[in-house]
C-alpha cells in the first residue's frame, strides 16, 4: 500500500475510526486536503489521513477554569475584558480553544473585602 494511494471518504472513515461525515465536514472546510477524482468525487490521500490531526475540542468555562487553576468567575471575568477570546455553543455557552489556554497567563484578581469584613 502506498501512502500518496488515493482512497474514498468512505474507506478513510473505515480506516481512521473516524465518523464519515466528519470526514466531509474536515474535507469542506479545508481541514484535510483532498483532489477531486474524475468522477467528481472527493479522494483522499492515504498518507494525509494517517498523519491528520483533528482540531481540539473547544472547552467549557469549567474546564478552562479547572487547567488554569482559578474559579470560573475569574474566567468570565477575564473574557468580558478581551483576555480570553471566545465562541459561543448553540445554546449560547463560552467555548474556549484550548490552543489559546497555552498562550496567556490570567493572574487571579485581587478582591476587595467588604466593610466590615477582616
Amino acid at each position: 500500500m502506498n501512502g500518496d494511494e488515493l482512497i474514498s471518504v468512505a474507506q478513510a472513515a473505515r480506516e481512521s475510526g473516524w465518523d464519515e461525515n466528519v470526514l466531509r465536514i474536515w474535507v469542506g472546510s479545508g481541514l484535510l486536503p483532498s483532489v477531486t477524482a474524475t468522477n467528481g468525487r472527493k479522494q483522499l490521500r492515504r498518507s494525509d489521513v494517517r498523519n491528520f490531526a483533528p482540531p481540539p475540542t473547544p472547552l467549557s468555562v469549567g474546564q478552562a477554569a479547572a487547567i488554569l487553576g482559578v474559579d470560573e468567575q475569574e474566567i468570565r471575568y477575564q473574557v468580558r475584558k478581551g483576555v480570553i477570546p471566545v465562541r459561543r455553543s448553540t445554546g449560547g455557552h463560552y467555548r474556549i480553544d484550548p490552543e489559546v489556554l497555552s498562550r496567556i497567563s490570567v493572574p487571579p484578581r485581587r478582591r476587595r473585602a467588604s466593610p466590615g469584613t477582616r
